[in-house]
């Protein structure tokens, strides 16, 4: 027997308590072995449920002590539900050692059960050595540690879970969020999402995807202002040549329905008709026949801020909104967490910087506390394009002149007054209001914008907007380019506005 097992029996451990969560116990042969050659008890149930329920028993006075646990030894061998198990088991007792058991070839798995606070995570099959260290750093604390602390909950400050999704959970207004998402991703039911735009309602639903125990199957999203009504229509239910609707598609998954105040009223009663009968009529002409589809993909809706405001202006259908709503969560604006701010312009030039292969630019406390009292009204969507502007020019002083350009939204974000002074100060409404230096400074400012918008719009029209041989003409990369459209907010024309100018070039119109 190995020296650490040997020292678990010669100390008051060897009285120790273990919960074993297998749906296959009976594999974990090196476990009951070694439970077996130190008289330990050790129990056995088949979920993390059961595991939780046990955690949170009292022993009865005068009975036997059964629900208390010294360590969880718990089996991630086909069980969707454990890592959900994990999280809640550390939730509600924080104190109780678990110790992760997989087969090896799931690394992320093994990866996410150490974030979420397992102390070990073991390979099967389970080897006597590694099996007696992990249970003698359990059952044995050091002697500099604190019997009576609590460790504390592992939490990212930036959650990923996929390419490019993540949550924030480093300001409190973010953390009680995740909890939120967390308790309704254990509800399979409708969720409505209420928020600004940009400001994260669509990873808040994935998040609650991510969490639930439909996150094996498909996460669907229709954006439903993006269809007319007849196409959304078909987007949704099918069509009669024989193509599937999202609602199939996101069979046994989660379909996100982004803005769904902006969906057709007719298509809300239809929608509401699938939240009540799980199923809906087929289109005609379908290829299979008749009869109805039955639908099992939970649904969750997102809407603007102004939720009541488009149920009593008819847009939004009262009882589609009671029905969706019965379990909502609120995702806060970005200007009500500005401490996370700088952690989030940060995180968003360092994963653009990969993303494009450049060099990570340097973050200044002057750029870093501008970013933090700007007012964001676009959210998070809009310090992302903010962050990718600043990694492709490189230029602090235009960055900087660029959020001070909306010193009044600024002012009506509830700035601090020293702040809104500072603002005041650096830009006068009035000539004669600032230094003849600073006028001056603005006055060319001005004029060297105008003649570069003027310049660019030229470029851009001569080339058809063909962006890369404006590029060419104007003698500058692409990329600074790209940066020019999006900061001068031009938008390229219509077909038919294109084809106009296009003739008038070649004189065959005026």
């Amino acid at each position: 027997m190995p020296a650490k097992a040997i020292s678990v029996l010669d100390n008051p451990t060897k009285d120790a308590r273990l919960l074993v969560v297998s749906k296959q116990p009976a594999e974990l042969r090196g476990l009951w072995s070694f439970v077996r050659s130190n008289a330990w008890r050790c129990d056995a149930v088949a979920s993390a449920w059961e595991a939780l329920e046990r955690a949170q028993m009292q022993p009865k006075p005068g009975g036997p002590d059964t629900g208390d646990v010294d360590v969880i030894l718990l089996d991630f061998a086909d069980d969707a539900d454990a890592l959900h198990g994990l999280r809640w088991l550390r939730y509600v007792r924080p104190d109780l050692p678990i110790i992760a058991i997989s087969d090896g070839t799931e690394l992320w798995m093994k990866a996410e059960a150490l974030r979420l606070g397992a102390r070990v995570c073991l390979t099967r099959p389970l080897g006597m050595a590694e099996l007696g260290e992990a249970l003698f750093a359990c059952l044995v604390p050091h002697a500099s540690e604190d019997p009576g602390s609590i460790p504390e909950r592992i939490c990212e400050p930036i959650e990923r879970f996929g390419q490019d999704l993540f949550f924030v959970c480093a300001t409190p207004a973010m953390q009680k969020l995740r909890v939120h998402a967390e308790s309704l991703a254990q509800v399979d039911a409708p969720v409505l999402i209420i928020g600004e735009q940009g400001s994260g309602k669509e990873s808040t639903a994935r998040l609650i995807h991510q969490l639930s125990v439909r996150s094996g199957f498909s996460f669907v999203k229709v954006d439903c202002s993006a269809f007319p009504a007849e196409m959304l229509e078909a987007e949704l239910f099918g069509s009669a040549q024989g193509v599937r609707g999202q609602l199939e598609l996101a069979e046994k998954g989660v379909i996100y329905l982004n803005d769904i105040a902006s969906m057709p009223v007719a298509l809300q009663a239809r929608l509401l008709e699938v939240m009540q009968e799980k199923s809906f009529a087929r289109p005609q002409g379908r290829l299979n026949g008749a009869g109805r589809i039955q639908v099992d993909a939970r649904i969750i809706a997102s809407v603007g801020p102004d939720a009541e405001s488009a149920v009593a202006e008819g847009r939004l259908r009262r009882d589609l909104y009671y029905r969706v709503s019965a379990f909502s969560v609120q995702v806060p604006p970005l200007r009500q967490y500005r401490e996370g701010i700088p952690l989030l312009f940060g995180y968003f030039v360092s994963r653009l910087a990969k993303q494009y292969n450049l060099p990570i630019r340097p973050l200044s406390p002057a750029l870093l506390h501008a970013c933090e009292v700007h007012a964001w009204r676009g959210n998070l969507s809009e310090l992302r394009d903010f962050a990718k502007r600043y990694l492709v020019v490189g230029d602090e002083e235009l960055a900087l002149w660029e959020l001070k350009k909306h010193a009044g939204s600024m002012q009506s974000s509830g700035l601090r007054r020293d702040d809104l002074q500072a603002e005041a100060r650096n830009h006068a409404a009035s000539p004669n209001h600032s230094s003849q230096s600073d006028g001056l400074k603005s006055l060319l400012r001005g004029i060297k914008g105008e003649t570069e918008r003027n310049a660019i719009v030229n470029a851009l029209e001569e080339t058809h907007w063909n962006r890369k041989a404006a590029a060419r003409l104007l003698r500058i990369s692409y990329r600074t380019l790209l940066y020019k459209i999006q900061f001068y907010g031009l938008t390229p024309p219509t077909l038919p506005m294109l084809l106009r100018l296009g003739a008038k070039r070649e004189g065959r119109v005026e």
